[in-house]
């Protein structure tokens, strides 16, 4: 199945992303968000060694961020590069609702939501 948006992928893309320096952060998450010259928005997950020390781990809470932000995905504005960075895997990784709560509020507060829905 092909998913409904496209993954940033490309190393030089995150970098400029990161240096874009518009990061949005609460205790499980960091949020980098930058305009791109595309029409859709791509969105990059990063969850590290520190984060989750098992492949397992780390790829079931990337399989969950995914599934949040897949459904959040039609309220977010055209155009955006997001880089989601887990901070700490501590028990919310099996909760998917927690984790799209928390990506909402912090994408509110990054105000890449459109604003009639």
């Amino acid at each position: 199945m092909k998913s409904p948006y496209h993954t940033l992928c490309a190393q030089k893309d995150f970098i400029r992303v990161y240096k874009a320096k518009n990061a949005i952060r609460d205790r499980f998450f960091r949020v980098y968000i930058a305009k791109n010259s595309l029409r859709e928005t791509r969105i990059g997950i990063s969850v590290s060694v520190r984060c989750a020390p098992r492949a397992v781990k780390r790829n079931r809470t990337r399989r969950v961020i995914k599934e949040a932000t897949r459904d959040l995905l039609p309220r977010i504005q055209k155009g955006q590069d997001i880089i989601i960075v887990c901070e700490k895997a501590q028990g919310w990784e099996k909760k998917r609702n927690v984790v799209k709560e928390t990506l909402k509020k912090l994408f509110l507060r990054g105000g890449i939501f459109v604003k009639a829905i």
